[in-house]
């Protein structure tokens, strides 16, 4: 397992990130908890995704962009890759990530129109925590990849 820290803290960071997978994944946007958002994150955690020009901070702000975007994926799997990556000193954790679903809604920003396509790519995301509770995620991805599987940007080459 690829984990360092202690063991009580990674295995403590493992269970919370995957409780989070397990929360978004597939939900309907109307039936995003905000309990949920409350349970994993600290009150003014800070929430960075690739997609999005600026930072979400706090938790309604959090769920309001899961809703944004399980709106414009209503199908989207949101499934860890292995197992995570806890940092020696037990406050930081990476995982790699699977994004998979249909662009059934509008994506706003950046601004992408529903176009049905399928999708299916791969990110990193990298925690910080705050004793066990996340303080900060940052999703990094590629936008453009994303943006060609949707039909919005050109296909490379």
């Amino acid at each position: 397992m690829p984990t360092s820290g202690t063991s009580s803290q990674s295995r403590t960071h493992a269970q919370t990130l995957r409780g989070l997978t397990t929360s978004v994944s597939g939900a309907p946007p109307s039936k995003m908890p905000r309990t949920r958002c409350s349970a994993a994150g600290t009150d003014d955690m800070v929430f960075i995704d690739a997609a999005f020009p600026q930072p979400f901070r706090g938790t309604d702000a959090v769920r309001a962009v899961l809703v944004n975007i399980f709106g414009a994926f209503p199908d989207l799997r949101y499934e860890p890759v292995g197992e995570p990556f806890v940092s020696v000193d037990g406050s930081a954790a990476a995982t790699r990530m699977r994004f998979t679903g249909t662009m059934q809604g509008p994506l706003d920003p950046p601004g992408f129109a529903p176009t049905g396509q399928r999708v299916d790519f791969s990110g990193v995301e990298f925690f910080e925590f705050t004793d066990t509770k996340v303080q900060r995620v940052e999703l990094l991805f590629n936008v453009m990849e994303l943006g060609a599987q949707v039909g919005a940007a050109p296909a490379p080459g």
